[in-house]
């Protein structure tokens, strides 16, 4: 069931209740006061959005089909493409979010919390030509179908309507959503409004929508958002090799797209670029420091960091040179920012802790991956997880001041991290595979720790904050 998922809520393993992500929906203009209302509240990405009518129908059918459709739970969805009534998030009787089960099977029809009859929850319908419920069927339309053709005019008009009524324009919508997937798409005049736009299975409809609208051509749009097929994917053929950071990354993204869990062992290329794009989303960042021919990532040195943080040319560049020297030349960099070297005991014994655990971890880690038939596996959603968790610490670790407060892990955390990369580099030098379930247990570490701290950790310690683009 998990798979047939286009949105599946990993964020419920990373994040608590007050760490949530929100997305913002604005209200638009000249609407009922009832929809107005709807479109101005912020919903978490955590909650999970359920129709009555389908909840009750699933409940009534034998077949007991679990209500978790796709187009409810793609962001921005406020209504059921099927009966067109507002879809909820929460219990009306005691105002608990709905999560979705751990085990994924069919919701309640009651709440588990105060009894409520969800089904009976039922609102008037939007009217059949509203531009919200003709929206809600397109997306439905666009992921369940195999090769579905759409005019590009009625998509274009339709997009063009809701950033009118919202007051706004489409190009402040697509650099505010989809600002990181435009880098390398280029806008063409040849052809601005194409006759009819393709659009392929587990693609973002609105995105599409959107380039149609800028003007992009609809090679440019196929090319951009179209996935590989199965018979012809490159990372099932035994002699591919990756040549280039930019073909790694259209695979990764063509896997995800097509809802395929992006794993290290179901890579099969003897390249360790695809791993390194999965953890950094600066993709700038990363291929300036990739080496072509030797294909290893090259970390800055901590000469080039002083450079850096001294006469950076931008702010992203300074930014990452100072989380950087945060670990690996802190005392250097707290006096070139206070104007003086401090020599008190708690902060040497700040720097040299987190220096050791930092180069334990650098060793532990290289030695782990020098082999890609390591089975750890580092999906797509872990690795999205763990870009978030960075950025909150990041931010943290900026803000603390020399005395040492704030600090961004307490001593048992250390202390964990550094028997869980000690047992890594033993595995390592043994050359005995084992699995990360195996690795957790003999460390002492649950796994749900692990997942949430170890990987955000490394990441941080060894490469700094992560480009400013999200999941």
């Amino acid at each position: 069931m998990i798979r047939h998922l286009s949105t599946k809520p990993y964020w419920a393993c990373f994040y608590t209740q007050r760490q949530v992500p929100r997305t913002q929906v604005g209200a638009l203009s000249q609407l009922p006061a009832s929809l107005e209302t709807i479109l101005s509240v912020s919903h978490p990405r955590l909650e999970l959005r359920i129709c009555p009518i389908c909840l009750l129908q699933d409940h009534s059918s034998p077949a007991g089909v679990p209500i978790v459709r796709r187009s409810h739970q793609l962001p921005g969805s406020l209504v059921c493409h099927m009966h067109g009534v507002r879809l909820i998030h929460r219990c009306p009787g005691c105002n608990r979010v709905l999560v979705p089960r751990a085990d994924f099977v069919r919701v309640p029809t009651r709440c588990e919390s105060c009894d409520y009859e969800l089904t009976r929850h039922t609102n008037l319908p939007l009217i059949r030509m509203s531009p919200i419920y003709r929206l809600a069927v397109f997306e439905h339309d666009c992921l369940y179908s195999t090769y579905d053709p759409r005019p590009a005019g009625e998509v274009v008009a339709l997009i063009r309507r809701i950033c009118r009524e919202r007051k706004t324009t489409v190009e402040e919508v697509v650099l505010k959503k989809f600002g990181p997937f435009l880098k390398d798409w280029r806008r063409s005049t040849a052809d601005p409004v194409p006759s009819r736009v393709f659009l392929h299975q587990e693609t973002m409809p609105t995105l599409c929508a959107c380039l149609v609208a800028l003007g992009f051509t609809h090679d440019s749009v196929q090319q951009a958002i179209s996935h590989f097929e199965t018979d012809s994917n490159a990372c099932e053929k035994a002699p591919y090799k990756i040549e280039s950071v930019s073909q790694a990354r259209k695979i990764v993204l063509a896997m995800s797209r097509a809802g395929e869990r992006v794993c290290w062992y179901r890579l099969k290329v003897k390249s360790r670029y695809l791993f390194w794009f999965l953890v950094l989303n600066d993709r700038v960042w990363l291929e300036r420091r990739l080496a072509p021919r030797r294909r290893e990532l090259k970390i800055p040195a901590v000469s080039e960091d002083r450079e850096a943080i001294l006469t950076g040319s931008s702010e992203h560049q300074r930014r990452q040179a100072y989380a950087r020297a945060y670990y690996r030349d802190r005392e250097w960099m707290l006096a070139a920012v206070s104007g003086r070297r401090s020599s008190g005991q708690r902060r040497q014994i700040t720097v040299a802790r987190d220096a050791a655990l930092r180069d334990s971890i650098m060793k532990a880690m290289a030695a782990w991956f020098a082999k890609p038939g390591r089975p750890i596996k580092f999906t797509l959603e872990r690795a999205a997880a763990s870009v978030g968790v960075i950025q909150s610490r990041i931010l943290n670790l900026i803000s603390r001041n020399p005395q040492g407060q704030g600090r961004l892990y307490e001593s048992t955390t250390h202390y964990r991290l550094r028997v869980l990369s000690w047992l890594m580099r033993e595995k390592a030098q043994q050359g005995v595979p084992v699995t990360p379930g195996q690795l957790y247990k003999q460390a002492g570490v649950a796994p749900s720790w692990t997942m949430r701290h170890f990987w955000a950790a490394s990441i941080v310690y060894l490469f700094g904050p992560p480009g400013t683009g999200g999941p």
